[in-house]
């Protein structure tokens, strides 16, 4: 029995069928850790207008790289995805299965931070 159904009674009812949300991108590592991912991996600043660590929304609001289609683990360095801001802490965040953003979506990202 739903909540509310007494209401309903006597009434024609359906149901609707939602998919899974995909999984939200969260943080893997900090700077010079693994990375555990399955999916995009994204390399950026730790810091976002003096808030650390900067929360995955955050990451794209400043230059930032990543690795597409990564299986199993990836080091989170400068040295593995280059360095979007010299003289920085930087973090990683997994994007499983890369769910939250597509490749024109990043790329244009891309193109604007690194114009």
């Amino acid at each position: 029995m739903f909540k509310g159904e007494a209401v309903l009674r006597g009434r024609k009812k359906q149901c609707f069928c939602q998919s899974m949300p995909a999984k939200k991108p969260k943080r893997c590592a900090m700077d010079g850790e693994n990375c555990e991912c399955d999916g995009n991996v994204f390399f950026g600043r730790l810091e976002y207008q003096g808030h650390s660590p900067a929360k995955w929304d955050n990451l794209f609001k400043q230059a930032f790289f990543y690795k597409a289609n990564v299986t199993g683990s990836v080091t989170c360095s400068s040295k593995t995805f280059g360095d979007p801001t010299p003289g920085f802490a930087k973090q990683c965040f997994c994007d499983p299965d890369g769910a939250s953003r597509d490749e024109e979506l990043i790329n244009s990202e891309l193109d604007f931070w690194h114009a």
